[in-house]
């Protein structure tokens, strides 16, 4: 059929329209020539300009197909990169993501009856380009399998199909080995923490041990030949002096051997802190007639008290123990440990006298009692009554 481009050939079974015109062919160089075919129908007459041309309808229908080729390749951030038609496998950083590829067709058909379609890591879909031109703009890291195939103005694929495959690396944030020695860093940072950290442990329990022996060994050994020299004076003499001497020189053994206990780090333990008021509270209550009871839980061997704790927790109950022997007129005391997950209580209780908490003056040794309780943050209630006392400690 004539058209406006020239000769106009229709194919119903591929619905595609091929044109023959100036631009791609001799047989018409006019819009809407008249045309005609021979008797036989074998031959296609054209009316030109000054005469008539003619062609075969066998070789009008014998449409062949093209080939596509690769032009230019431009890849960003590639210094000297060059034209490489031969280049089909690219291995590129992560900054040289933005690629731009532009091809053509050998044929005869027209530049702008030209088709470009592309595949991109899919086997079965194909995009159509505007033009002879396809950019690929700041693509991520991975493996890319690129496919450009052309489509003539006949319609036919083009008789080959160019393949690239392109690999662009992360960055190095983002690589395997930069995350590898990120966790390399951190477990050595961590550990360099605990290192530090025990090794500060040691040094200070070292010290502790240190302290302790030498307390022990030089001031105990000083303190007992004092006291053994006042005993005898005071044996020896009259003099109510060299009692009281000898009583003191007691009391400051008794408490260089509490300064020894508390800073000895083989008595962090909360085991042991029990074990030592229950020594005390033996040592001064059964000897004013008080029948002790003690109702103590399963301890957690592996729970651990600052030297701090231990002092305090031992001085709180030596208190009240004291207060107990010295003023409550108490038949019977109990001294109970409960365990929970969360928590360890302490109770000591008498059933003596008992007295007025309202009343308490400053300085007593109540207030000190509060005052360790909340240094070591802990939780300390007393109650007192006609019935008797009762020293709560949580910690």
């Amino acid at each position: 059929m004539n058209s406006a481009f020239g000769v106009a050939q229709t194919r119903l079974y591929s619905r595609t329209i091929s044109h023959f015109s100036y631009q791609n062919s001799s047989i018409s160089t006019f819009p809407d020539p008249f045309i005609s075919l021979n008797p036989a129908g074998n031959i296609l007459w054209v009316k030109q300009n000054g005469g008539f041309k003619y062609a075969p309808i066998e070789k009008l229908i014998q449409n062949a197909p093209d080939s596509i080729y690769l032009t230019a390749l431009s890849v960003k951030n590639y210094e000297n990169f060059g034209y490489r038609p031969d280049i089909h496998n690219l291995s590129l950083d992560y900054d040289q993501n933005t690629l731009e590829f532009q091809f053509s067709m050998y044929n005869f058909s027209g530049l702008h009856f030209n088709q470009f379609e592309y595949s991109l890591n899919n086997e079965n879909q194909w995009q159509t380009l505007e033009s002879n031109t396809l950019n690929l703009s700041s693509m991520g890291s991975g493996i890319y399998h690129l496919k450009v195939r052309g489509i003539n103005g006949h319609g036919i694929p083009s008789i080959n199909t160019l393949e690239y495959r392109f690999d662009i690396s992360p960055p190095f944030w983002k690589s395997a080995w930069f995350f590898f020695l990120l966790l390399l860093g951190g477990v050595s940072i961590v550990a360099s923490y605990f290192y530090l950290k025990d090794a500060q442990r040691k040094r200070l329990e070292n010290l502790r041990n240190s302290i302790a022996r030498d307390l022990h060994d030089e001031m105990g050994s000083t303190l007992s030949q004092i006291n053994i020299m006042s005993e005898l004076m005071a044996l020896k003499s009259t003099d109510e002096t060299y009692k009281t001497i000898h009583q003191k020189i007691k009391e400051v053994m008794t408490t260089m051997s509490e300064i020894v206990w508390s800073i000895n780090p083989k008595k962090d333990s909360l085991p042991e802190t029990i074990s030592k008021i229950q020594e005390f509270a033996i040592d001064i209550l059964e000897s004013k007639g008080v029948d002790l009871h003690f109702n103590i839980s399963k301890l957690n061997e592996s729970k651990v008290l600052s030297p701090d704790q231990r002092r305090h927790i031992y001085l709180i109950f030596k208190e009240a123990i004291n207060n107990a022997a010295k003023y409550a007129n108490a038949r019977n005391a109990w001294f109970s440990v409960a365990t929970t997950d969360k928590k360890i209580t302490l109770s000591f209780r008498d059933d003596g006298s008992g007295f007025d908490v309202n009343s308490v003056k400053p300085g007593n040794g109540l207030y000190s009692m509060a005052e360790r309780a909340q240094s070591a943050g802990f939780l300390l209630q007393i109650k007192s009554n006609s019935l008797g006392t009762d020293v709560t400690l949580s910690i």
